[in-house]
């Protein structure tokens, strides 16, 4: 994942995120996290509470590798709070009817959950991200007796300088695929990535392995399940990729075959 990829993923991962306990309702949920590129204005503040916005921050080049960059994200999590004088609420939260859920929480609840969720975030691709700093602003008064509370986090790590795309981890015996009736199975790590459409296995004629999604004479069977049931064909050598875009009919991008997971018909 190159830098955009991995705030288009953070953002995908908080906007799925659930408290661990009780009711385990959305702690953000969609359309309340958002890639930005400063901390909004008041009249710019979205309609409902609590928000995140997710930044792209500076970024290093490895010297050894210049594909590799250590690339730096902002997280900032807002959260209002009604009634009370100094704020407390907004911090730390106040009672709360429904546990597991995010109404009248404080903002460092909420922080709480966002270092977990960042935390056991793994790019497919393996870069990985750590938190590294965590700043909390004071409150400020939105109106008489309301107050809003700002925490900033900011967390690192490794992306590509281009985009890449993170391949199936097929279940192989050797180097062909463990199929039984023409079905082959993959491990599904590609289906949390953001922009993951959708597996597909095709095939190409002779012995050779297409090299990615357009390089295929021909697709064989295309689905979002683990395992995808297909009737091979004498001659063709089949390989699976995961597909990326918007749609299935809007494709912007696609693994590489992970090979040695190749099974050829003869």
């Amino acid at each position: 994942m190159n830098a955009r990829q991995m705030a288009q993923q953070i953002k995908h991962e908080l906007e799925l995120a659930t408290w661990p306990e009780g009711a385990a309702g959305l702690i953000f949920g969609d359309r309340k996290v958002f890639i930005a590129a400063s901390i909004p204005t008041e009249d710019e503040l979205p309609g409902t509470f609590p928000f995140a916005l997710v930044s792209i921050e500076g970024g290093t080049s490895d010297p050894d590798d210049p594909n590799l960059l250590e690339q730096s994200f902002g997280i900032v999590t807002v959260q209002d709070s009604q009634g009370g004088r100094m704020g407390e609420g907004a911090l730390i939260g106040g009672a709360q009817s429904v546990f597991g859920k995010s109404a009248n929480r404080g903002v460092l609840e909420l922080t709480d959950q966002v270092r977990r969720v960042v935390g056991n975030l793994t790019g497919a691709d393996g870069a990985g991200l750590r938190v590294q700093m965590t700043a909390t602003g004071a409150p400020a008064k939105l109106g008489r007796g309301r107050h809003m509370a700002i925490d900033e986090s900011t967390v690192t790590g490794w992306v590509t300088a281009s985009p890449s795309y993170a391949a199936p981890v097929k279940v192989t015996t050797g180097s062909t695929f463990t199929y039984t009736g023409g079905t082959a199975a993959v491990r599904g790590h590609c289906s949390g990535v953001f922009d993951f459409v959708q597996y597909a296995i095709g095939c190409k004629a002779g012995s050779s392995p297409a090299t990615d999604y357009h390089d295929f004479d021909s697709i064989a069977v295309t689905g979002t399940d683990e395992s995808l049931t297909f009737t091979p064909a004498v001659g063709q050598t089949y390989s699976v990729v995961a597909v990326y875009g918007r749609s299935a009919s809007l494709i912007e991008g696609s693994s590489p075959p992970d090979l040695p997971g190749v099974f050829y018909s003869s």
